[in-house]
């Protein structure tokens, strides 16, 4: 005895995100052949630049690697802008501040600046503190 509905198949929902990335061609066996011979790192992780990884005064130099996203600690959401950072030992930081991401805008990638930071301070129209960088340009 068959059952009538055996060559019947159930209808598939398809959400758009699930499908796979379009992905250009690429000779995969000669890139992992390549990995090998791979030494220069850039670390892609990033630390956050704050007061809790520079004392009051100090300067770190760093190249400008970019702009990018990060989520909003503040608003549930959101993004904000945010700059990579790579510093002379090599370790990537980001800073989502205005103080930093504003002055960071006119930058172009490879540009070298460095950032002192001055301390804690005192928002004039609420009780908010907050982290002070200077940022200068280097040349």
């Amino acid at each position: 005895m068959s059952d009538k509905n055996e060559n019947v198949s159930e209808a598939v929902v398809v959400n758009s995100k699930d499908l796979p990335r379009t992905t250009l061609p690429m000779d995969t066996k000669s890139l992992l052949a390549s990995l090998a011979n791979k030494n220069n790192r850039i670390e892609l992780t990033s630390t956050y630049l704050s007061g809790q990884t520079m004392e009051e005064g100090e300067e770190k130099r760093f190249v400008f690697i970019g702009v990018t996203e990060i989520p909003s600690i503040e608003k549930k959401d959101v993004m904000v802008d945010a700059v990579r950072l790579l510093s002379e030992d090599g370790v990537t930081y980001i800073n989502a501040g205005a103080v930093i991401v504003g002055s960071c805008r006119p930058l172009i990638q490879g540009d070298a600046i460095a950032i002192t930071y001055k301390g804690k301070a005192k928002a004039k129209n609420s009780a908010y503190t907050y982290d002070d960088f200077k940022v200068d340009f280097l040349s």
